[in-house]
C-alpha cells in the first residue's frame, strides 16, 4: 500500500482538499438533518400540541355552557324557550363531538412522548366514559316519558357528580398536554443547544484538521525543498560527494533523485577531468619525446638484430677455422657468442617491448579521430573475431579455443568509428583468449578453452558481450581494471593500456558503457554497450 508521501503533489492537494470538503458536508449534512429534526418539532408544537389543547379547552367550555343551559331547561316553564335551549344543548353536543373527532385526529398523528401520552390517554379513555354517561342523562332529560319538573332535578341531580368527574377529567386533560407542551418545548431547545455544539465543535475540527493538513503538506514540500537548497549550496562550494536523502516517490523524491544523480555524474565527470588533464599531460609529454625516443629504439632494436646475425656468421666463421684453433679457446669463443647471441635477444625483446609502450602511449593520447561509418554489427563482430583468433593462433599455435557464436539477427546495422570499435573488439578478444589460454594450463582446469561473443540489440542501443572461461579477476581489482598503465599480466606480457583506451573510445568517443562481470574461478564477461544513433 502507498504511503501518503509517496503521492504526487497533485494528488496530495486534492486528497487533502477532498479531505476537507469530506469533513464540511459531514458536518453541514448533520446541521441540515438537526435542524430538520428541530423544525419537526417546533411544528410538532405549534401544528398538534396548541390545537390539542384549544380542542380540550373548547370540549371543557361546551361541556360547562351544557351543564347550565340542562339546569334552565329544568326550570323553564315556557315550552318555546325549553325548544330554544334544546336546540342550543344539540349545537354544543355537535361542537363537543367535533372538537373529539379533532382531538382525536391530532392524537392520532402526534408523536408518542413518555409518560405524558400514557396519562394522557388513560384520561381520556375515563373521559369518554364520563362522557358517556353524562350524555346519557341528558337524552334523559330530554327525551324521558315523564317530563316534570321534580324529574328534571332528579336527572340533573344525578348526572352532578359525573359533569363534576367530566370536567375534572377534561381540566386534567389540559393539565397533562401542557406539561407535554412545555416538555417538548424543553427538549426541543436542549436539541438546539447539543445541535449548536456539535456543529462548532465540527467546525472547530474541520479548522483543526484543515491546518494540520496544510501543515504536513508544506512540511512535505518545503523541508524537501530547504534540504535541496542547502544541498545546492554544498556543491557550489565544491563539495561533490552531497547525497539527499530519498524519502518519497512524488516530485520532490524524483527532484532528490535527479539532484543525486547529477552531483554523482559531476564527481565522475570532475575524476575524468582530472584524468583526461593528466593524460593530455601525459599525450603531451608523449608526443614531444615521441620522436626523441623512437629514433633510438629503432636503432636499438635493429643493431640488436643485426647483432645477433653477426654473431651467427661469426659463428659460421669460427666452424669453418675451427681446427686451427686449440680446443679450449674453441670452446671459450663458442661460450661467448651464445652469450652475444642472447645479449642481443634480450636486448632486442625489450626494446620491441619499450616500443609497443610508446605506442599504446601514442595511441592513448591520440585517442579516437577515425570518421564514423555505418556497418553491420554481425559481420563486424565476426570479421574481428576471426581476425583476433588467427592472431593468437600465430603466437600460439597450441591454442585451440571453442568459440560460441551467439548473434541477435535483430542487430543490424550501427554507426561507429570502425577502426576504433575494432581495436576495442580485438583488445577484448585477445584478453579473452589470453585467460583462457592461462586458465587452461593450470591442474583441474576440466576444459575446453571457451570464448563466448554475443551481439544483442534493445530499445536504446546494440551490446558485444565477450565471455570467457578463464580464471576470472579478483573483486579487489575491479576498481583499477580500467586505470591506464594497470595490468593483471605478468610482467612483459602486457602494457597496462589496452583496456584504458577501450574504454576511454567507447565512453568518450561513443557515449556508449563498457562493462565488467567476473568471478575468480568462473571466468570474465565485458560487454560493450553502443547508443542507437
Amino acid at each position: 500500500m502507498k504511503r501518503f508521501r509517496d503521492f504526487r503533489l497533485g494528488v496530495k492537494q486534492r486528497l487533502g482538499m477532498g479531505a476537507m470538503l469530506l469533513i464540511l458536508a459531514a458536518v453541514s449534512g448533520f446541521a441540515i438533518v438537526q435542524m430538520d429534526r428541530l423544525r419537526r418539532e417546533i411544528d410538532a408544537i405549534n401544528s398538534l400540541s396548541i390545537p390539542s389543547m384549544i380542542a380540550l379547552s373548547s370540549i371543557n367550555l361546551d361541556v360547562s355552557t351544557l351543564r347550565g343551559h340542562q339546569l334552565q331547561y329544568a326550570i323553564t316553564r315556557r315550552e318555546v324557550d325549553r325548544e330554544a335551549l334544546a336546540a342550543n344543548m344539540a349545537t354544543l353536543i355537535d361542537s363537543i363531538t367535533a372538537n373529539r373527532d379533532a382531538y382525536d385526529r391530532i392524537a392520532s398523528v402526534t408523536p408518542r412522548l413518555e409518560p405524558f401520552d400514557a396519562q394522557r390517554d388513560s384520561l381520556y379513555e375515563a373521559f369518554d366514559d364520563y362522557w358517556d354517561d353524562y350524555q346519557a342523562s341528558f337524552m334523559e332529560l330530554l327525551f324521558g316519558s315523564e317530563a316534570s319538573t321534580d324529574r328534571y332535578v332528579e336527572v340533573l341531580a344525578g348526572a352532578g357528580d359525573t359533569y363534576i368527574s367530566v370536567s375534572q377529567t377534561l381540566e386534567a386533560l389540559i393539565d397533562v398536554n401542557k406539561q407535554r407542551s412545555a416538555h417538548a418545548a424543553l427538549r426541543a431547545q436542549t436539541n438546539a443547544m447539543r445541535s449548536r455544539r456539535i456543529i462548532v465543535l465540527a467546525l472547530i475540527l474541520t479548522i483543526v484538521v484543515s491546518v494540520a493538513l496544510s501543515a504536513i503538506l508544506i512540511r512535505l514540500v518545503t523541508r524537501p525543498i530547504r534540504r535541496l537548497e542547502e544541498a545546492a549550496k554544498e556543491v557550489a562550494r565544491g563539495r561533490l560527494d552531497v547525497q539527499l536523502e530519498v524519502d518519497s516517490n512524488d516530485e520532490i523524491g524524483g527532484l532528490a533523485r535527479s539532484f543525486n544523480q547529477m552531483t554523482a555524474s559531476l564527481a565522475v565527470a570532475q575524476q575524468q577531468l582530472l584524468i583526461k588533464e593528466k593524460l593530455a599531460s601525459l599525450g603531451q609529454l608523449t608526443a614531444g619525446i615521441a620522436h626523441e625516443i623512437k629514433n633510438p629504439l629503432n636503432f636499438v632494436n635493429n643493431f640488436a638484430d643485426l647483432s645477433a646475425e653477426m654473431v651467427d656468421e661469426l659463428e659460421a666463421l669460427i666452424a669453418r677455422h675451427a681446427e686451427a684453433m686449440p680446443p679450449e679457446d674453441r670452446l671459450q669463443t663458442l661460450e661467448l657468442m651464445a652469450d652475444l647471441r642472447m645479449n642481443a635477444r634480450k636486448i632486442a625483446e625489450h626494446g620491441k617491448r619499450a616500443d609497443g609502450i610508446v605506442r599504446g602511449m601514442l595511441l592513448h593520447s591520440r585517442g579516437a579521430q577515425g570518421e564514423r561509418q555505418e556497418v553491420d554489427l554481425n559481420a563486424f563482430v565476426e570479421e574481428n573475431t576471426t581476425l583476433a583468433y588467427h592472431g593468437i593462433r600465430a603466437e600460439k599455435p597450441e591454442l585451440i579455443v571453442d568459440i560460441s557464436r551467439q548473434f541477435d539477427p535483430e542487430a543490424g546495422r550501427v554507426v561507429a568509428v570502425p577502426q576504433d570499435i575494432g581495436r576495442v573488439l580485438i583488445n577484448l578478444l585477445n584478453n579473452a583468449f589470453y585467460a583462457v589460454h592461462e586458465r587452461s594450463k593450470q591442474p583441474g582446469f576440466a576444459g575446453p578453452p571457451r570464448v563466448c561473443v554475443e551481439t544483442k540489440r534493445d530499445e536504446k542501443g546494440v551490446s558485444v558481450s565477450i565471455a570467457d572461461n578463464g580464471g576470472g579477476i579478483p573483486e579487489s581489482l575491479h576498481h583499477r581494471i580500467f586505470e591506464p598503465f594497470f595490468t593483471t599480466k605478468p610482467t612483459g606480457e602486457g602494457t597496462g593500456l589496452g583496456l584504458s583506451l577501450s574504454y576511454d573510445i567507447i565512453t568518450q568517443g561513443h557515449g556508449g558503457t563498457l562493462t565488467l562481470d567476473t568471478s575468480v574461478g568462473e571466468g570474465t564477461k565485458f560487454t560493450v554497450w553502443l547508443p542507437r544513433v
